[in-house]
């Protein structure tokens, strides 16, 4: 699951759902979580 540049060193994949929960980048981890539309005013 690779794109044309490397962004991110490293990319988390959840075995249950098979999408992407985080990132390595410059060697530090990053979750992803969901963003709320309604709490951005």
């Amino acid at each position: 699951m690779k794109t044309g540049d490397d962004t991110f060193d490293d990319i988390y994949i959840s075995k249950k759902t098979g999408k992407v929960v985080g990132v390595m980048y410059e060697g530090l981890d990053y979750k992803l979580v969901p963003i709320k539309q309604e709490d951005e005013k």
